[in-house]
C-alpha cells in the first residue's frame, strides 16, 4: 500500500523555485575483476551461495565485498546476478551471510539498485542473512552506497518519541525502534521502523509529523527529501523538513541506512554540468567528506525525461567502481516510476543521472546518498 503524501504540494513549494539508458551503457564490459583500493576498513569478498555470482567482470561494479569500519559502521560494496538455471533464479533469495561481527541488531530493509533503471529490496537480518528480491534482481542487483551500523557501534543511540498516533514497529517485524544516533565524525545515522495503526492521515493534516529530531541530529539542508522503504516492497520519497521527520506509509516506514552529515559539518559545493538548484534550498547539490565516505546532498532541476551527466567529483572523493543507486525524484506523475532516478558515480568521478522506465527525471535530489570510497 502506498499513500499520497499529503505534503507533496508544501515539498515543491520549499524543493523548486532521452531514452532509458541500460545498465551496460558506459561501463567497461569484459573488464577483469579489480581489487578494492579505498583506504581506511578492509573488503572481504562476500562469499556467494544458491548460485548468486558476481557481476565485477562484466560491468566493472566491484566484487560483493564488506567492511567494518573502527566506529562499527557496515559498508557493502559490488553487484550480483543470478546464474541461470541455479536456485536463485527462481525460488531463493538469499545471496549470503554475514559474520558475527557485521551482522545488525535488527532487520534492515533497503531499496537497492536493479537492473535497467529499476529497483529492488535488500533484506538483512540479524543473523547476517541477505536476500534480493523484487525489481529485477537476478538480472543485476547493486550493493553500492548500502550502509548500516553492526550490533556492536560504538556510538550511543537514542529513541525517537513519536507523536501524533505513529509508533514503532519493532514488536511486529524485529526492524527496531525509531532512533537516532551521532558517531564521533559528526555523522548523524538513523534506524528503527514507524507506523500509524490509526490509518492514513488526511490530507494536509498535522498527524503526518511523527517525530521531532533534536537540532543537533537535524539535516543542515532544509530541503532533505531521500526515498526510503516502505509496506510490501515500496517506495516513497521521505520529508524531513525544519527537524521534523513525516511519515509516508502508515503501514509501514523504514528508516535504515540513513546517514547524513550533522549541521556543525560543512558541505562543499557540486557545480552542475547540468540542471539548476532550486532558489528556495539552503543547500544546492554539494557533498562531504568524513572517514572515507562521501556524503551527497541538495536538489536539481533537469526537466522531464533529463537523462545525462550532471557533476563531476573533485579527486579525492571518488568510488574505486561504477556506483549505482537509486535517488529521489519528484517526476511529473504519482507511480512508483516517477519517485526515483538511477544515479551512477563513475571512477573518474562523474555523476549521472537516468530515468526508469516509464518514468521521469524531473526533480531530484541527493540527499540521503553516501558511498565509502573503496566501493
Amino acid at each position: 500500500m502506498r499513500v499520497i503524501r499529503p505534503f507533496g504540494a508544501v515539498r515543491r513549494l520549499v524543493a523548486a523555485s532521452a531514452a532509458i539508458l541500460t545498465l551496460a551503457i558506459g561501463l567497461a564490459a569484459g573488464a577483469a575483476p579489480a581489487a578494492h583500493a579505498g583506504p581506511g576498513c578492509s573488503w572481504v569478498p562476500i562469499t556467494l551461495e544458491n548460485g548468486w555470482a558476481s557481476e565485477q567482470s562484466v560491468y566493472d561494479t566491484g566484487d560483493p565485498s564488506y567492511c567494518l569500519e573502527t566506529d562499527g559502521m557496515v559498508y557493502l560494496s559490488g553487484s550480483i546476478a543470478a546464474t541461470p538455471g541455479t536456485a536463485s533464479e527462481s525460488t531463493d533469495n538469499t545471496f549470503g551471510t554475514l559474520p558475527p561481527a557485521e551482522r545488525p541488531a535488527h532487520e534492515l530493509y533497503l531499496d537497492v539498485y536493479t537492473l535497467n533503471s529499476t529497483y529492488g529490496v535488500l533484506r538483512i537480518d540479524p543473523g547476517g542473512t541477505m536476500e534480493a528480491y523484487f525489481g529485477s534482481v537476478t538480472g543485476y542487483t547493486s550493493l553500492a552506497g548500502v550502509s548500516f551500523p553492526s550490533a556492536s557501534i560504538n556510538f550511543q543511540t537514542t529513541a525517537l518519541p513519536l507523536e501524533n498516533g505513529w509508533q514503532s514497529d519493532q514488536g511486529t517485524y524485529n526492524t527496531g525502534d525509531p532512533s537516532y544516533a551521532i558517531d564521533s565524525n559528526d555523522i548523524v545515522h538513523l534506524s528503527g521502523s514507524l507506523d500509524r495503526p490509526a490509518g492514513t492521515p488526511a490530507d494536509f493534516s498535522p498527524d503526518w509529523a511523527a517525530a521531532v529530531l533534536p537540532a543537533s541530529a537535524s539535516p543542515s539542508d532544509d530541503c532533505f527529501g531521500p526515498d526510503v522503504y516502505t509496506f510490501g516492497g515500496g517506495i516513497f520519497p521521505m520529508t524531513l523538513f525544519q527537524s521534523v521527520i513525516y511519515g509516508v506509509n502508515a503501514s509501514y516506514m523504514s528508516l535504515a541506512g540513513l546517514s547524513y552529515p550533522a549541521p556543525s559539518n560543512p558541505w562543499h559545493a557540486l557545480p552542475l554540468v547540468n540542471g539548476t538548484p532550486p532558489t528556495t534550498c539552503n543547500t544546492p547539490p554539494s557533498y562531504f567528506s568524513t572517514a572515507n565516505v562521501v556524503y551527497l546532498t541538495g536538489y536539481l532541476d533537469v526537466g522531464a525525461g533529463f537523462n545525462g551527466e550532471i557533476a563531476v567529483l573533485p579527486a579525492a572523493n571518488r568510488p574505486t567502481h561504477f556506483l549505482y543507486m537509486i535517488a529521489s525524484n519528484e517526476g511529473t506523475g504519482s507511480a512508483a516510476a516517477d519517485l526515483y532516478v538511477t544515479v551512477r558515480i563513475d571512477p573518474d568521478g562523474t555523476v549521472w543521472v537516468f530515468s526508469p522506465p516509464n518514468g521521469s527525471a524531473d526533480l531530484i535530489t541527493l540527499s540521503g546518498l553516501s558511498f565509502h570510497i573503496g566501493s
